[in-house]
């Protein structure tokens, strides 16, 4: 049974845009995960990343975003 998530990293600091980031997997993990969405949200000043795991284990993903001075 596939499992979609969606992670947001931290919200950009007072002063800051956010202009992009990413995702790095944390740990050794051999499942599938597929990537869904990935994109900066000015809304909100972070980034968000959407994925979809169809394995069993538990995945571990930091979610990151790159802030410039607006």
């Amino acid at each position: 049974m596939a499992r979609e998530q969606v992670l947001k990293s931290p919200v950009c600091p007072s002063g800051t845009r956010i202009i992009g980031g990413g995702y790095a997997q944390v740990g050794n993990w051999s499942g599938v995960m597929e990537k869904i969405a990935e994109h900066p949200v000015a809304e909100e000043n972070r980034y968000l990343v959407g994925v979809n795991s169809v394995s069993p284990t538990a995945v571990t993903l930091k979610v990151f975003g790159v802030c410039q001075p607006s």
